[in-house]
């Protein structure tokens, strides 16, 4: 028997066996330093029924001396077990979001509605501090040959029942069975009306302890699992527990191949007023496939949904997935993942086009055809560096966001450890880092580890990385963002320290940083400087480098599952994980220390997650279904399908939604009442916002038309416009109200206007639009502004955005014959500011003294990026 180990950069882990040889008793490093063991006891059987903590001085020799002792007689005794279930009411409530109907709020100890709490207007209800009493449990287990000592305080963590239901009330809920179809299955298996009572030897109850505080397991509530079984030893349902005090009951529905056909979940959370019923279909082909998924939310038809359908090949092989479904009423699928392979079954690529014999293969992605995503993976062909022995040589892939096809190609040393990755960009027909048209613009993601050719400048001889160099984007040009190198605590795999000769404090690429914070403490770093510290298991301690601890404090505190429980974040706040005593994550609270409160409480109830008590999403087979809550502020929130697209890795690679979603902003009005909300859209200079002209007779209301309406409710809609923003190339703003939409790849942007002009005939020339102040003005709005990688300074000083500018106002210059040079614009910037012309355009002012509609513009959006749309007068 293994009675001791120890795993490099950890301490010694301990076992103790009863003279059954079971294992009752074990300790790693951090137990150790504090006289703890983890303990298990057995029935007759042999079948764990209780797990737990407990405290013993002795030496593990000592401890199993007693255990040898104290067993092997075949002693059957009772353990009296006993406590408190979670509460279904929440000690402190945090409300951020209303939902809309909810009639109460209830909390034992506080309940807060944060900033941005908004309700609607006719909205009635109550908060109220109620008391919390939680219902309690009191049985008892037979345990054969007890192995605790007498003073050693056992602290039970998990119990388990078998045989029979007398642990618990819970009973088996029939109410939902009619509910469980067998969909296109044949030969499915009927519900039984009752639980099955032969379950001799089968799990039919457990608890499990929460761990509130790692420090003092006792504190915890506990949750209760009842499971119930057919006559065919299936389990048809459990009855859950979750931490917010509900239950989650789910039942499941089998073909007489005990195939899962159907399943049925009902969720409850009282602490967020909320229950859910979910119900999933899984249908099979003759040879036990899965063909379709399907959900349904709350017995509602409208939420039905086809998640997935699968096809195969004569081999078993997955041909394609479709995922979704575009509406309640088209069926058609969001997306399309048509799957190749070789000749040895390795995936091949995915919405790859591989129909000729030899020669270049081609990318399948359509938008119009379903296809937002294409990947293709390249063993032995292709590539620079082939690879004959299953590594992947190099990958290409596509996605609809912006149409570029990219590629890596891999080396590796003798070890098949990574020696780079190369980052080329399919441009015209060269794979190159730059754009041919504009050598300006470079995109580069290349890795090397080492210097990429020599496997010990990249790995030392317990393959730990040494050294490591990162290219990456910044706004349009690619530079050198990461040069790591690693050092290692003495005869130790454990990470020391890392250096990286171009750190950027402020950087937001998500590169490797030390922070400034840091950096001032410590002056500089050397290879001795230690960045990072662990505890006796190998666990990290503190990363320095993230502020997460100090020289003096421990940074990450861990429970006894060595999970983390709380990370300190100096000068921001703290992040506390609750998780059972299984490691199954239940909360995470985020405490801001700069405000002294707690800004979030995330609950993880099985597959559904709620923020501050309110549902965010729930977990489907190919995503999420999201509660979409921005629908408006009077009406219900609504359920959506996300779909993950994912690589050979699972990596997720695009989200799609189902969501059909239209935004309509308020209408620049410039009227005294409204033209503050408006500048919190607009860019709006109230110097420039003058009266009617007298020759100005405006007949139109305060509104985009019917519909769109206006959405701000700060402005009289019905009333006559009676201020104009004036703009003059001469002698006042060349440009104004500009605004800057986040849009992505397949949106339309419907834009309205009015626009009025007077005087005589317009001088043209020398008023151009300067392009700096053209990009200063698209800096400053929130839509970019908030991006934090788009700063006026950064786009000025780019050597690619500049000028893509002024080439489009420069070729973009129609004949204006009498009529001065007064436009909307709007120019679609992609995520590197590169003009994209074909989702860029103008709509010109009319004839004078005529207030002119301009024809509603639909600009489809051909990548994702950023629509900037303002009006100008390049005129006197």
């Amino acid at each position: 028997r293994m009675i001791a180990k120890k795993v490099p950069g950890a301490g010694w882990v301990y076992m103790i066996y009863d003279k059954r040889d079971r294992l009752v008793f074990t300790q790693d490093a951090n137990m150790g330093a504090t006289a703890q063991w983890l303990y298990t006891l057995y029935d007759g059987l042999n079948r764990p029924v209780q797990t737990g903590m407990l405290t013993y001085t002795g030496t593990p020799a000592a401890l199993q001396s007693y255990v040898t002792a104290n067993t092997g007689n075949n002693n059957a005794g009772t353990v009296t077990t006993s406590g408190t279930y979670v509460l279904a009411t929440p000690t402190d409530l945090s409300i951020g979001v209303r939902e809309v109907g909810r009639g109460s709020y209830q909390a034992s100890g506080s309940i807060s509605f944060t900033d941005g709490f908004s309700s609607e207007g006719t909205a009635e209800f109550t908060a109220q501090i109620v008391a919390a009493t939680p219902a309690s449990f009191s049985n008892t287990v037979t345990v054969m040959d007890n192995p605790l000592a007498v003073g050693t305080n056992p602290i039970p963590l998990t119990y388990t029942y078998y045989d029979d239901y007398s642990a618990t009330s819970k009973t088996y809920n029939t109410t939902n069975n009619s509910k469980l179809g067998i969909g296109n299955n044949v030969y499915g298996d009927s519900l039984p009306p009752a639980a099955s009572a032969q379950i001799r030897g089968l799990t039919t109850v457990t608890r499990v302890r929460v761990i509130e505080n790692p420090a003092n397991l006792a504190q915890g509530n506990w949750m209760e699992t009842a499971i119930f079984y057919d006559n065919k030893g299936r389990v048809v349902q459990t009855n859950a527990d979750n931490y917010r005090g509900g239950q989650d009951i789910t039942t499941h529905r089998y073909d007489f191949n005990h195939k899962l056909i159907c399943s049925y979940l009902l969720h409850n959370n009282p602490a967020g007023n909320d229950v859910e019923r979910i119900r999933t279909n899984f249908d099979y082909d003759h040879a036990g496939r899965l063909l379709t998924v399907t959900k349904q939310l709350n017995d509602n038809d409208s939420t039905k949904r086809f998640v997935a359908r699968n096809s195969y090949d004569a081999l078993g092989q997955l041909l394609r997935k479709e995922l979704g479904q575009k509406s309640m009423t088209d069926t058609t699928a969001l997306n399309n993942q048509d799957y190749s392979y070789n000749i040895r079954g390795w995936l091949k690529g995915m919405n790859w086009n591989y129909g000729a014999a030899s020669g270049p293969t081609t990318s399948q992605m359509n938008i119009a055809g379903n296809k937002w995503f294409a990947m293709d993976l390249s063993y032995d062909w292709g590539f620079g560096s082939n690879q004959f022995n299953g590594n992947i040589g190099g990958q290409r892939w596509q996605s609809a966001g912006d149409g570029a096809e990219r590629a890596y190609g891999y080396g590796y040393d003798a070890a098949n450890r990574l020696l780079y990755g190369d980052f080329n960009q399919h441009f015209g027909s060269n794979w190159q880092k730059s754009d041919p048209a504009n050598a300006n613009f470079t995109i580069d993601f290349s890795v090397k580890m080492g210097d990429g050719i020599n496997a010990s400048s990249a790995y030392d001889a317990n393959g730990n990385i040494l050294a490591m160099q990162q290219q990456g984007l910044k706004l349009n040009a690619s530079s050198l963002i990461d040069n790591l190198s690693y050092n290692y605590n003495s005869n130790s795999n454990k990470l020391l320290n890392v250096i990286d000769a171009q750190n950027d404090p402020n950087t937001i690429l998500g590169d490797f940083r030390a922070s400034q914070t840091y950096l001032n403490s410590i002056g500089s770093k050397t290879a001795t400087t230690a960045d990072y510290s662990y505890d006796n298991n190998g666990n990290l301690l503190k990363d320095l480098n993230k502020n997460i601890g100090n020289g003096s404090a421990r940074g990450i505190t861990y429970n006894h599952l060595n999970l983390p429980y709380l990370i300190n974040v100096a000068g921001k706040g703290t992040i506390t994980y609750i998780y059972d005593a299984t490691g199954n994550k239940l909360q995470k609270r985020t405490y801001d220390s700069l405000k002294s409160i707690l800004t979030m409480t995330t609950d993880y109830l099985g597959g559904f997650v709620y923020e501050n008590s309110v549902l965010q999403f729930l977990d489907h087979e190919e995503g999420r279904v999201r509660l979409n809550h921005n629908v408006s502020v009077s009406s219900p929130a609504v359920f959506v399908y996300d779909y993950f697209v994912k690589d050979h890795l699972g990596n997720t690679r695009m989200v799609l939604t189902d969501e059909q979603q239209q935004g309509v902003y308020p209408v620049a009005t410039l009227e005294d009442g409204a033209v503050a909300t408006e500048g919190n859209y607009y860019a709006i200079n109230t110097a420039a916002i003058v009266p009617n002209p007298a020759s100005l007779t405006p007949t139109y209301p305060n509104n985009n038309g019917n519909p769109p309406y206006n959405t701000n409710p700060t402005s009289n809609t019905t009333a006559t416009s009676l201020k104009i923003y004036r703009l003059n190339g001469a002698t006042g703003d060349k440009m104004g109200l500009g605004i800057t939409l986040r849009v992505m790849a397949g949106d339309n942007v419907a834009i309205y206007g009015k626009s009025f002009w007077q005087g005589g005939t317009p001088t043209n020339t020398g008023y151009n639009i300067v392009v700096n102040n053209l990009l200063i003005a698209l800096a400053g709005t929130s839509a970019v502004a908030g991006t934090g990688k788009a700063t006026a300074a950064a786009l000025t000083g780019s050597a690619v955005t500049p000028g893509d500018v002024n080439n489009w106002l420069t070729n973009n210059e129609p004949n204006t014959g009498i009529r001065p040079k007064a436009y909307i614009n709007w120019i679609l910037f992609d995520e590197q500011f590169r003009v994209v012309s074909a989702s860029s355009g103008f709509s010109m002012v009319s004839d004078a003294n005529v207030v002119y509609t301009h024809p509603p513009q639909s600009v489809g959006i051909a990548k994702n990026g950023y629509l900037y749309v303002y009006c100008s007068n390049e005129s006197n």
